[in-house]
């Protein structure tokens, strides 16, 4: 995820000089969200919440709403039609993106928090305008009466390896290494065993992505939010106990 996400482009690119890549939007967004709050677990849904992406891209909004137009004159602008087009993409997106907080053995959010997250996602998407096109992009942002997020760093485009690293480092801040090392050896072994790379594949240039399916059930779990992550310190002071 971490390697997909950095060579990932926010805006689809077209910002002048080098690209805002998606796993830094997370990393940056994540970080703010645990200042303003003081709220890990918060921080560590924004850090996975366009997870999803590095399987099934970054389609920007106008892009979909274009999608869902297109689809609706083709189909003779009969009823729904434009509205089922853009329902199936989100439905694509939040369960792939309920399977990676599960993964990482996170909680599902109520959807209280999901509303935080969605909050605090467009305006790091505000942020991130104003960085990257300037004043002009003032009259679409998506929560101009909301202040301005603390971001530690900036919106400074980095290079993919180094976006790559920094999401690591929060991940296993946020979440865990420990937890990262267990789906990175369930993934291998998933892949394995499935239909996924071959030997051949691995050793060729182009090797196929082997994914696990992400489940209908995942946004039907619903539990305490905080009770499911434990804090840093603790993580840290149990690690002598286990055998």
């Amino acid at each position: 995820m971490a390697a997909g996400l950095s060579k990932i482009a926010r805006f689809n690119g077209i910002n002048h000089g080098p690209m805002w890549a998606v796993a830094l939007h997370c990393v940056r967004g994540a970080d703010a969200i645990e200042r303003e709050t003081g709220d890990p677990l918060l921080a560590a849904w924004f850090l996975l919440h366009d997870g999803e992406e590095h399987l099934v891209g970054d389609k920007a909004t106008p892009v979909a709403r274009l999608h869902a137009e297109h689809a609706a004159r083709l189909a003779g602008e009969r009823e729904g039609i434009g509205r089922a087009v853009k329902l199936s993409w989100e439905n694509i997106k939040d369960q792939w993106r309920a399977a990676g907080w599960q993964a990482a053995r996170l909680p599902m959010p109520s959807p209280e928090q999901e509303r935080l997250i969605g909050w605090f996602d467009r305006r790091m998407c505000d942020a991130e305008m104003l960085a990257l096109f300037g004043e002009n992009a003032r009259p679409r942002l998506l929560e101009p009466d909301a202040p301005p997020l603390k971001l530690k760093g900036g919106i400074k485009p980095l290079a993919p390896m180094k976006a790559e690293e920094q999401f690591i480092a929060a991940f296993d801040r946020l979440i865990g290494a420990e937890r990262r090392i267990e789906q990175e050896a369930i993934h291998a072994a998933h892949c394995a065993l499935s239909d996924g790379p071959s030997a051949a594949d691995a050793a060729g240039p182009s090797p196929k992505p082997c994914a696990p399916a992400a489940t209908r059930e995942a946004r039907a779990t619903r539990r305490d939010g905080r009770s499911a992550l434990r804090p840093a310190a603790e993580t840290r002071s149990t690690k002598g106990d286990r055998s």
